[in-house]
C-alpha cells in the first residue's frame, strides 16, 4: 500500500468517525456530555490512523481493539446514563401532569436528575426542567397553555439574542430566564421562558385554556440559542437555586403521561392553533 492510499484511508475512516460521533451526540446536547463524545471521537481517530502506520500486525490489532473498545463506549455510555435517569423518574410518586406546550416533535435536550443529561439538576427549582428544540425551527414557533390555568406572572422586556456559545456573554444581568410566563396548574407554577421578546400575548390574571396560544418561542435570557425552557415550582415568584421545584410529566398519549429524559421526543397535537 504506497502512502498516498494510507493517508486516504486514513482521511475517509476520520470522516466517518466524526459523522457517527456527531449522529450519536445530537440527542445529548447538553454541555456536559456532547464534548466527551467528541473527544473519544478523535481519540479513536488517532489510534485508526496510527494503527495504519505500525509495521507490527499486533500492534495493530491492539490498536484497532481499543478504538472499537472506545466506540462501543460511545454508543453505550450516554444510553446508559438515559435508562439510570428514567428508572429514578419512574420512582417519583407524584408528578404535575401537562400538555405538551407546542405543536409537531420537539426534541427533549436537557432533562431528568442526572448532571451529565441536565444541567438544571444543580438548581433546586430547575432539578426536574426540560429544555425543548424543534429542530433548527425552534425560534418564532408557537407556546401553548400545557394546562388549565392562570397568568400569575409575565415578564417580556428582554431582547432576544444571536446564537451563542457563551450564555453567559449576551445575557441580562438578574434576568436568567429572559421572557417568561408563569402559569398556576394544578396547585403548581409552570415556567415556560427565554420566550421572543413581544410575542407574549396574555397579562397577569387572565385564564388560559389547555394548548392556548400564550407566545412565541424565542432566545431571550440566558440561552445559547432559541428553545423553549420549561420547569414547574411550588411557589410563583422567580427565585433560581433557592425555589422548590416539582417533577413534571407530559402527555405522550390520549391517556398516558411520561417524565422525560434527555433524548426524549413528544409530540404536540397538530390541529390548527
Amino acid at each position: 500500500m504506497t502512502i498516498f492510499e494510507i493517508h486516504t484511508k486514513a482521511a475517509g475512516l476520520v470522516l466517518l468517525i466524526q459523522l457517527v460521533a456527531l449522529w450519536l451526540s445530537m440527542p445529548f446536547r447538553t454541555f456536559a456530555l456532547r464534548g466527551p463524545i467528541f473527544y473519544a471521537s478523535f481519540v479513536v481517530t488517532g489510534l485508526i490512523v496510527a494503527s495504519e502506520y505500525v509495521s507490527a500486525p499486533d500492534a495493530s490489532a491492539i490498536l484497532l481493539s481499543i478504538a472499537v473498545g472506545i466506540c462501543l463506549f460511545m454508543i453505550s455510555f450516554p444510553r446508559y446514563r438515559q435508562a439510570i435517569s428514567r428508572r429514578r423518574m419512574q420512582s417519583v410518586a407524584k408528578y404535575l401532569h401537562l400538555e405538551p406546550p407546542f405543536t409537531g416533535r420537539w426534541t427533549s435536550v436537557a432533562s431528568g436528575p442526572d448532571s451529565l443529561l441536565n444541567h438544571h439538576v444543580v438548581a433546586s427549582d430547575q432539578y426536574y426542567a426540560s429544555d425543548f428544540i424543534h429542530g433548527n425551527r425552534s425560534y418564532g414557533q408557537p407556546i401553548l397553555a400545557p394546562g388549565r390555568g392562570r397568568v400569575v406572572d409575565v415578564s417580556d422586556d428582554s431582547p432576544d439574542h444571536a446564537t451563542s456559545s457563551n450564555p453567559d456573554k449576551r445575557y441580562e444581568k438578574g434576568k436568567p430566564f429572559g421572557n417568561f410566563i408563569v402559569l398556576e396548574i394544578d396547585g403548581g407554577f409552570v415556567f415556560l421562558c427565554h420566550l421572543r421578546c413581544g410575542s407574549i400575548v396574555v397579562r397577569r390574571g387572565d385564564e388560559v385554556a389547555p394548548r392556548q396560544v400564550l407566545a412565541q418561542c424565542g432566545n431571550s435570557g440566558r440561552s445559547t440559542g432559541a428553545h423553549l425552557h420549561i420547569h414547574a415550582q411550588k411557589t410563583p415568584k422567580p427565585d433560581p437555586f433557592r425555589a422548590q421545584g416539582l417533577p413534571i410529566a407530559f402527555r405522550v398519549k390520549d391517556t398516558s403521561y411520561r417524565p422525560l429524559v434527555t433524548g426524549d421526543q413528544i409530540v404536540g397535537l397538530p390541529d390548527s392553533i
